[in-house]
């Protein structure tokens, strides 16, 4: 009976360490591909679930834009999303068009980097990919052509009125300033006309990491993608995408 016992007791613990074992890489795998979802997702490689009309943003971003917007309106601004999501292929579209650009004007290899990303997000990098960010006018200030210029926002700019308002209230409906006119802030210029919805795009900024992404950016036809090392891209990521306001670190 003894015998019995230590062998049933053997038994049970083998089919014990076998299901846990099994469960153990049944989650681990789970993860890995939720993790490589969330990446491509972020990267704007896979797309997310979106409302709008012209411009698309995450449900959650949208429905506090439009209550924003209710705000804004009874104060006589009309606030309208120029560009919103983006996938990696409109921002490559956008990349790449603009290497082209520098190319024919001659600028030289050394200098074209640094020139693409005064404004301009490598492909895969963009906060636009994560359905949280955008770029606004107040139609009461009028749309024309190339809106999205400093002299527009600031004093005595037709959207001073509006980006000061934006600057007072945004917050309140979760909507924060990315590129702030911080001079010690590093990466990207100026741009008071992009903002971003906090609650979720903290979220996203943790998905990215610079090696998975610079692997999968190296299987795709971006321009001047072979002026981009390793090392360069792992220093753009500390400088872009981390360098933001410090209201939304």
């Amino acid at each position: 009976m003894k015998r019995q016992e230590i062998m049933w007791n053997t038994l049970v613990k083998g089919f014990s360490f076998f299901f846990l074992t099994l469960l153990f890489f049944k989650t681990t795998f789970s993860q890995s591909q939720s993790n490589n979802h969330n990446l491509l997702l972020s990267m704007g490689l896979e797309k997310p679930n979106l409302v709008g009309k012209t411009q698309f943003l995450l449900p959650e971003a949208y429905n506090a834009f439009l209550k924003m917007s209710m705000k804004a309106k009874n104060e006589g601004i009309q606030l309208f999303i120029v560009s919103g999501y983006r996938s990696f292929e409109d921002q490559k579209s956008i990349w790449n068009r603009k290497f082209e650009k520098y190319k024919k004007e001659g600028i030289h290899d050394s200098i074209i980097l640094a020139k693409m990303t005064e404004y301009s997000s490598i492909p895969g990098t963009s906060r636009h990919h994560w359905g949280t960010d955008f770029d606004w006018v107040d139609l009461a200030g009028g749309l024309k052509k190339n809106p999205l210029q400093d002299s527009n926002y600031i004093k005595g700019g037709k959207y001073a009125k509006a980006y000061n308002w934006m600057l007072a209230n945004a917050s309140e409906f979760g909507f924060y300033e990315v590129y702030n006119n911080n001079k010690k802030r590093l990466g990207f210029h100026y741009e008071p006309w992009h903002f971003t919805y906090l609650p979720l795009s903290k979220i996203k900024i943790q998905n990215l990491s610079a090696l998975p992404v610079y692997q999968l950016l190296l299987k795709k036809d971006i321009r001047g993608i072979h002026l981009i090392n390793q090392i360069y891209f792992e220093s753009y990521i500390q400088k872009y995408l981390f360098g933001i306001s410090d209201k939304i670190k």
